[in-house]
């Protein structure tokens, strides 16, 4: 019986280890949330011509008081993450769009939809130009609401 329960014990520890494994592990935020009318919003730092995105301007004319939610990361010069934005609500036209911007609210980098899938959910790969707090903004295109999934991982 000690024996049997042992091995249950030793199997249980191997796929617990296995399922955190298998999540990755690395990830530093992790948040489903919901857009609202009641969310405030986006007035985005009037530096975006600086990002060297001809799209820059136009994206941040569109989404100026679109709803949004913020998050802080701390993160060290030379930090590497992948920030996804994934449609977790009824409505296919949710159109997510991440925003980094350093501590000053200064904007760094943004993502509209993800480059390695056909949809719109939004994926930026962001690597810290200093230590800083850095602010991710959750918002969408064209003021719609809903259900969405934030992640953010460490870069391999």
């Amino acid at each position: 019986m000690t024996r049997t329960l042992a091995l249950a014990a030793t199997t249980l520890l191997l796929l617990v280890s296995a399922t955190i494994a298998s999540q990755g592990g690395d990830t530093l935020l992790d948040k489903k949330e919901k857009l609202t009318e009641k969310d405030p919003g986006y007035k985005p730092g009037s530096d975006v011509d600086k990002l060297g995105d001809p799209n820059a301007q136009k994206y941040f004319q569109v989404i100026t008081n679109n709803p949004h939610k913020v998050y802080t990361l701390k993160l060290k010069k030379g930090d590497k993450v992948v920030i996804e934005m994934k449609n977790a609500s009824d409505d296919p036209k949710f159109d997510s769009l991440v925003i980094v911007e350093d501590s000053k609210k200064k904007v760094l980098a943004f993502n509209d939809d993800d480059p390695t899938r056909d949809t719109l959910d939004s994926r930026l790969e962001f690597t810290a130009p200093e230590d800083d707090e850095y602010r991710i903004i959750a918002t969408v295109l064209f003021k719609k609401y809903g259900d969405f999934q934030l992640t953010v991982k460490k870069a391999k």
